[in-house]
């Protein structure tokens, strides 16, 4: 299942020319297919091996205690490192053209903090663990995603949320996912620049549809109205801007003085973490992904 969810929308975006192309390869994006699940595959083996080893008692570098054999700990160690793949969120594919690993900011400061991957850090390579938040325009609850990782009793499970129209839903787009700063409001702040920028001189770059723009913001003492907001965002982003807790922000490791900015891959997996006021780092990424058209109203 995962081999097709990967390959599927691959194949659909060079079929239809959206994959740019290269001196060496006519088609980069699809030939990441192998790359990334060729890993995984062989991660799966090992793990089943070790996996049915353990159940045998033929794991030897893991008989720790006296009487010999597993301990509680060894068996949940090995349980819990299999739960990627039972739960399809502990997946994490290499750098890529579509994976880029790095996230700093211009000062050199990690954009995303803690390493709780299963439980919803953001990471390159690693899917993107669903939230909900509520719409703006109509105070909605919303899912941001397909499933959710849920810590239960030590162990990781999969909770697919139901009846429930999904922000991430795989249809073939990338997704520019923009946590806003607490300046959002503040004219000509970081928040208000990039989303400007990002509606004026980037996504207008690409193919029509092929990028969508969702926005959250944190928290706030005061309400705000749409006026309050960059124009674009009424225009570009109306039914896609979302408020999130605190509580979302720290799930996914970002800071909500300083935001970020996460293309999310239309399989649902992050492809490039930037700051905010990183658009030559975003374009940089973006170029690598799909094929320019026209001319565009300014420059990234």
């Amino acid at each position: 299942m995962m081999d097709s969810y990967n390959l599927s929308w691959k194949l659909v975006h060079d079929i239809n020319g959206l994959s740019p192309k290269t001196a060496k390869q006519s088609n980069p994006i699809l030939s990441t297919f192998g790359e990334e699940r060729l890993t995984i595959a062989r991660q799966l083996i090992d793990f089943d091996t070790k996996f049915s080893s353990m159940f045998s008692g033929q794991i030897s570098e893991l008989e720790a205690t006296d009487a010999g054999g597993l301990t509680h700990d060894d068996f949940l160690k090995i349980f819990l490192d299999g739960s990627g793949f039972t739960s399809g969120c502990g997946i994490e594919y290499p750098e890529s053209r579509l994976v880029r690993s790095s996230c700093m900011t211009e000062a050199g400061e990690t954009l995303i903090a803690g390493t709780d991957y299963l439980g919803g850090t953001l990471k390159a390579g690693r899917r993107v663990n669903d939230s909900v938040v509520t719409r703006y325009a109509d105070a909605n609850p919303r899912h941001l995603q397909d499933g959710k990782c849920k810590d239960i009793n030590s162990f990781t499970v999969l909770s697919i949320a139901t009846n429930e129209m999904l922000e991430l839903s795989s249809i073939g787009r990338y997704r520019i996912l923009v946590f806003t700063a607490r300046d959002l409001t503040c004219t000509g702040g970081r928040s208000a620049n990039c989303l400007v920028r990002l509606c004026a001189s980037i996504i207008p770059q690409y193919p029509a549809g092929v990028l969508e723009l969702l926005i959250l913001y944190p928290p706030r003492e005061n309400r705000f109205e749409w006026v309050d907001l960059p124009s674009c965002v009424k225009r570009d982003a109306e039914m896609r801007t979302f408020g999130a807790t605190e509580e979302v922000y720290n799930k996914y490791g970002v800071d909500a003085t300083r935001g970020a900015v996460v293309v999310v891959r239309p399989d649902g997996y992050v492809g490039i973490i930037c700051a905010i006021e990183d658009g030559e780092g975003l374009t940089r990424y973006l170029d690598e992904c799909l094929v320019r058209v026209g001319n565009t109203n300014g420059s990234a």
